[in-house]
């Protein structure tokens, strides 16, 4: 399924389908074009530097603050796979989401300091959380 088909197949905790408004929707083919797996992993990926560059979390030596075209094949695969979460979990809460990527990153990196439920997490990691989600549901559409 690719992150546009499951954005169609968005419902609500009721089953009711959910539409995204906000305006026009672009034309089919820009949507297509700017809606892939890629391009919303890559400015989701940059807005989450910058917030980190804001907040002062920026060590670039776990590759937190590196551009997306220097991550490694594994981060990027790490990211396709929270984007692909969040696409077949739309109605999920962000505390959700955070459980997800707290999952998938126990194993490899055990004393993350934010290996902590949502409601823990400092403030600024909490807004990096829904920035994410924010801005990876604006390029779904």
């Amino acid at each position: 399924m690719t992150i546009a088909d499951a954005a169609k197949q968005w419902v609500n905790d009721k089953g009711d389908g959910v539409q995204f408004g906000g305006g026009d929707a672009p034309a089919s083919d820009d949507k297509d074009k700017f809606q892939t797996l890629e391009n919303i992993c890559e400015v989701g990926w940059q807005a989450h530097i910058a917030w980190e560059r804001i907040i002062g979390d920026d060590d670039e030596s776990d590759e937190t603050g590196r551009e997306w075209s220097e991550l490694t094949d594994g981060r990027r695969h790490h990211i396709y796979n929270m984007v692909r979460w969040m696409a077949e979990h739309p109605t999920a809460s962000v505390a959700a989401q955070h459980d997800a990527w707290r999952a998938s990153i126990a194993a490899n990196e055990p004393d993350h300091p934010n290996l902590v439920p949502f409601d823990e997490l400092p403030f600024a990691q909490q807004v990096k959380a829904r920035l994410w989600r924010h801005i990876i549901f604006a390029v779904l559409g």
